[in-house]
C-alpha cells in the first residue's frame, strides 16, 4: 500500500494542479496563485497569512512567493470538496492561462522601449 506523504496527495485533481504549478514559471505560479486564492475566496475559505519567518523554516518550493505560499494555504484549508472545485476550475483553464501569458509577453515585447 502507497504511504500518503503531502496533504495534496489524497486527491488526483488537486496532485495534478500541485504538480504543474511547480514545474511552471514564477510569473504563471503567481498568476494561477491569484485564481486560487480568488476562487478560495468565493468558497469562504479562511487562511492566516503564513509569515516569511515560517516560509523560510519550511522551504518547501511555494515558500519563495508570498502569493504562492498563500494560495497553497487556500488550497489547505479547503474541504476535499472545495479541493476539487478550485483545482477542477484552474486545470479546465490552463490552456487559457498559458495562451494569456504568451500573448501578454508577446505584446509587452512589441511595446518595448528600452
Amino acid at each position: 500500500m502507497r504511504q500518503v506523504k503531502r496533504w495534496y496527495d489524497n486527491n488526483v485533481k488537486l496532485q495534478m494542479l500541485v504538480t504543474h504549478l511547480e514545474k511552471a514559471p514564477p510569473e504563471k505560479q503567481v498568476y494561477v496563485a491569484k485564481a486560487i486564492i480568488k476562487l478560495s475566496k468565493q468558497e469562504k475559505i479562511k487562511v492566516e497569512p503564513v509569515s516569511l519567518y515560517v516560509r523560510q523554516l519550511r522551504r518547501r518550493w511555494y515558500d519563495d512567493d508570498e502569493t504562492t505560499a498563500l494560495a497553497m494555504e487556500y488550497l489547505k484549508n479547503a474541504s476535499d470538496e472545495q479541493q476539487t472545485k478550485i483545482a477542477g476550475k484552474i486545470l479546465l483553464n490552463m490552456n487559457k492561462i498559458d495562451k494569456f501569458l504568451e500573448d501578454f509577453y508577446n505584446q509587452e515585447e512589441e511595446n518595448d522601449f528600452y
